[in-house]
């Protein structure tokens, strides 16, 4: 099965915020640097 650039993304975003689901509300500048992602994708 092939996931696209932005379906890999993604998943890196979810797995970032299910981690940290107990520390509230997170900043996307953090979730772009602990997953290594772009942060204009997670806008």
């Amino acid at each position: 099965m092939k996931i696209s650039q932005k379906g890999l993304y993604a998943l890196q975003a979810m797995m970032t915020l299910a981690r940290r689901y107990e520390q509230g509300a997170i900043k996307i500048r953090d979730i772009a640097a602990e997953s290594d992602l772009p942060e204009k994708f997670l806008e």
